[in-house]
C-alpha cells in the first residue's frame, strides 16, 4: 500500500493530520528531522501531509515517464534492425545478380573463341594477313567484352534516415486551489480600482471641473491699514478693490495714490524718514518672508565704500516692513512688551569697515528706563535670540562669545557714549545695543556702534569734578581728573592715571590753570597756577571735558590666568585679592602665579559658588581665573 493510499485511509478512519504525520515520522525516522525543521519555520502537519502526497504522485508521474521513454526506445531499436536487415538482403540480391551478368552466353562463347585462338596460335605461326585479322578480331571481342559489363549496375545501398530527434517536453506545475484564489481577487481587485478611476476622472470632468471655487468671504476691516495692498475699507467695514483708474501722472490719480508704470493709479507707499543722514538706499522686494533672509546676505555681500552707511528699505505687497515685520521674518525672539517700549520710526542700515560689512538698526525710544531693565535682563539669552541676524555676516559655528555684556566705557581709550557689549569673534562681530534718551541703537561691531551714535548725536552723560582736589587727595575723582589732563600732552606728559594725587598730578594742574589763566588765574588776581583744582579751575576742566564722554579706563583682568603665569594682570589679580583677608591672608603681590595665589582663587571661587561653579557644574574651586572667575573679579574691584 502506498503512503497516499495510507495517508487517504487514515483521514477517513478519523484520524487528524498531526497524528498521522507522527505515525509517517515513527516509521520513517530518517525523514524525522526534516519534518521537526518544518514545523519549526510554522508549517502545519496537513501542509506538510500534502507535500508529502504531492511529492509522490510527482515521482509516479516521472516513473510512468520513464517507462514510456523505453518502451519507445525499444521500438525504435526494433525499426532500426528490420532496416539493417533490409539493407543486408539487398546487398546480397545485387551481387547474385551481377553474377548472373557475368555468367551471360555471349560473354562465355566469346572467351571460348579467345581461347581457341590462343591455342592455335600457338600451334600455326601466323602471317600478316592473319595477324591483321586477329587484331580485328581482338578489338571486335573488346567491343563486346566493353559493351556486356557496361549492362553491369552499381547496386548502391541507402542509408536508413536517421531517427527522429528526441523532444523532451516540460509539463507545467498545475497551480493550486489557493493559488487560483488569490489570482482572481488581484484581478477582481485592480477591475475595480480601475472602474473606481475612471469614474472619478469623468465625475471630475464632466461635474466638478466646470463649477467655479466659491469666492472668499470679503475681509473686516476698521481703516485701509487692515486690508490687502490694493484695497480699501469700505463705510459698511469690509475690504473691497480699488477701483481701477488709468493716469498718465500723479496728478490725474486721487489723494493717496501715485501713478504707476503700468499707468494705473495705485495706493501711494510712505517711506519713513532715515533717522540720520544716509546717502545711499537699497530697496529689497519680497513677496513671502522667507525670501528675506538670502536677499539680506546678497545684500551684505556687495561692495560699498569703507566706513560708509547704506539704508535697506524692505517692500513687501506695495508695503514697508517696520520694526516687528522685520523681527517676525527673520525669527528673532524678543522679551515680553518690548515692542511697547518703542516708536513706529525705524532704520535698518549696513555699515561698512575694513573687517567687512556689519548690519544694525536705530528706532526711538519711548520708556528708556523700562527699556534698558528689560535689555539687561535678558542678556543671557540675547545671542540665541538674534542667531539669525548674526549669521547673516558670520557662520554659526565660528561664532565663540565672550561669556558676558560689558560696558564701553570700562575699554581704555574709548571716548563716546556708555554702551553695552559682547564680543563674538576678532573680527569685530558682537551685540552692541545703546538706549539713550531718544534713541535704541542695535548694532554688530563696534566701529558700527561708534559711528551711528555719531550720526544720532548721541553724547554720554555729563561727568564734572564737584570737588576740592589738591596734593594728597585720594579718590575717583582725581583718577578722573588724571584722565582729562592726559589728553593735553603739553599739560600732562607723564599721563599716569594712579588715583593719587601727587608732585606730577600738582605739575599738570598748574600747567592747565596757567594755560588758561584768562579765565582761572585772572579773575582771582593771580599770575602762577597754585596746583589745586578750585572752582575756577573745575569750570573750565568741565567745560572742556564733561560732554565728551572721556572718563577713566576701568582696570580689568582680561585673559585666562593659572598656575605659572606671571606679569601685570597677575599683580592686579594679587592686588585685589589680598584686600579680603579671608581668601588672600598672605597678600603678596608680586606678579608670580604660585600656590598661594592659586588657593586665593580657590577660595574666591568657592565664596561665589553660586556665580562662578554652579553655572559650570563644578562643586569646588579650579585655581584658575576663567571667565566667569573674571566677570566676578571685574565686577567687585574694577569699580
Amino acid at each position: 500500500m502506498s503512503i497516499v493510499e495510507s495517508i487517504r485511509i487514515a483521514r477517513k478512519r478519523g484520524s487528524t493530520d498531526s497524528q498521522i504525520l507522527q505515525e509517517i515520522i515513527k516509521q520513517n525516522p530518517e525523514k524525522g528531522k526534516v519534518f521537526d525543521e518544518d514545523i519549526k519555520k510554522g508549517v502545519s502537519p496537513t501542509e506538510i501531509l500534502e507535500k508529502i502526497i504531492r511529492q509522490k504522485k510527482e515521482a509516479e508521474k516521472r516513473k510512468e515517464a520513464t517507462l514510456a521513454e523505453a518502451l519507445a526506445g525499444k521500438e525504435e531499436r526494433q525499426r532500426i534492425e528490420e532496416a539493417r536487415k533490409r539493407i543486408e538482403a539487398l546487398k546480397k540480391g545485387a551481387k547474385e545478380k551481377a553474377r548472373e551478368e557475368i555468367a551471360h552466353p555471349e560473354v562465355k562463347e566469346e572467351e571460348k573463341r579467345v581461347e581457341e585462338k590462343k591455342a592455335f596460335k600457338k600451334v600455326v605461326p601466323l602471317g600478316q594477313k592473319r595477324k591483321e585479322a586477329w587484331i580485328r578480331e581482338e578489338e571486335r571481342r573488346r567491343e563486346l567484352l566493353e559493351r556486356v559489363r557496361g549492362r553491369k549496375r552499381e547496386v548502391k545501398i541507402k542509408k536508413p534516415p536517421p531517427p527522429p530527434p528526441e523532444i523532451i517536453r516540460v509539463i507545467a506545475k498545475k497551480p493550486t486551489l489557493r493559488e487560483k484564489l488569490w489570482v482572481r481577487i488581484l484581478v477582481f481587485s485592480l477591475v475595480l480600482i480601475l472602474l473606481a478611476g475612471i469614474s472619478t476622472f469623468w465625475y471630475w470632468y464632466l461635474v466638478i471641473r466646470k463649477q467655479p471655487p466659491p469666492p472668499p468671504p470679503p475681509p473686516e476691516c476698521t481703516s485701509d491699514a487692515d486690508c490687502l495692498a490694493g484695497q480699501i475699507c469700505n463705510p459698511e467695514g469690509v475690504c473691497e478693490a480699488l477701483p481701477v483708474l488709468k493716469c498718465t501722472n500723479d496728478t490725474d490719480c486721487p489723494a493717496g495714490q501715485t501713478c504707476n508704470p503700468e499707468g494705473v493709479c495705485e495706493k501711494a507707499v510712505v517711506i519713513p524718514p532715515s533717522l540720520f543722514s544716509i546717502e545711499n538706499t537699497r530697496t529689497l522686494t519680497i513677496s513671502a518672508s522667507e525670501e528675506l533672509r538670502p536677499l539680506l546676505k546678497q545684500a551684505l555681500g556687495e561692495w560699498q565704500s569703507e566706513n560708509t552707511f547704506r539704508r535697506i528699505i524692505i517692500k513687501k505687497d506695495n508695503q514697508i516692513f517696520g520694526f516687528k515685520k522685520l523681527f517676525d521674518a527673520l525669527q528673532i525672539r524678543v522679551p515680553e512688551n518690548f515692542y511697547q517700549k518703542l516708536g513706529n520710526n525705524f532704520t535698518l542700515f549696513i555699515y561698512s569697515q575694513m573687517e567687512g560689512n556689519r548690519i544694525g538698526f536705530a528706532t526711538e525710544v519711548l520708556d528708556k528706563n523700562g527699556l534698558s531693565n528689560l535689555l539687561t535682563s535678558q542678556e543671557s539669552a540675547m545671542k540665541d535670540d538674534f542667531k539669525t541676524f548674526f549669521t547673516l555676516m558670520e557662520e554659526e559655528s565660528a561664532l565663540t562669545p565672550y561669556p558676558y555684556f560689558r560696558n564701553a566705557n570700562q575699554v581704555g581709550g574709548y571716548v563716546g557714549p556708555n554702551f553695552r557689549f559682547q564680543t563674538l569673534t576678532k573680527q569685530d562681530l558682537g551685540i552692541c545695543y545703546l538706549v539713550s534718551d531718544y534713541y535704541f541703537v542695535f548694532t554688530s561691531s563696534w566701529k558700527s556702534m561708534k559711528k551711528t551714535a555719531e550720526e544720532l548725536v548721541i553724547t554720554g552723560a555729563p561727568v564734572e569734578i564737584t570737588k576740592e582736589l589738591k596734593l594728597g587727595s585720594r579718590e575717583y575723582e582725581v583718577r578722573l581728573l588724571q584722565t582729562w589732563l592726559k589728553q593735553d600732552r603739553d599739560v600732562y606728559p607723564e599721563g599716569k592715571v594712579t588715583g593719587y594725587f601727587w608732585t606730577l598730578t600738582k605739575q599738570a594742574v598748574m600747567r592747565f590753570q596757567e594755560k588758561y589763566a584768562s579765565e582761572i588765574l585772572v579773575p582771582q588776581g593771580l599770575s602762577k597756577g597754585t596746583g589745586i583744582v578750585d572752582l575756577y579751575t573745575r569750570i573750565k576742566l568741565n567745560e572742556l571735558y564733561g560732554r565728551s564722554g572721556i572718563i577713566p579706563s576701568i582696570r580689568e583682568i582680561t585673559v585666562e590666568l593659572r598656575y605659572g603665569d606671571h606679569g601685570g594682570e597677575v599683580r592686579l589679580l594679587q592686588t585685589w585679592l589680598k584686600q579680603d583677608q579671608e581668601v588672600y591672608p598672605k597678600g603678596i603681590v608680586s606678579g608670580w602665579f604660585g600656590y598661594l595665589t592659586q588657593q586665593a582663587v580657590i577660595r574666591f571661587q568657592e565664596k561665589y559658588k553660586e556665580e562662578i561653579l554652579d553655572p559650570q557644574g563644578l562643586s569646588r574651586g579650579t585655581g584658575i581665573v576663567d571667565a566667569l572667575t573674571r566677570k566676578k573679579l571685574n565686577e567687585i574691584y574694577g569699580q
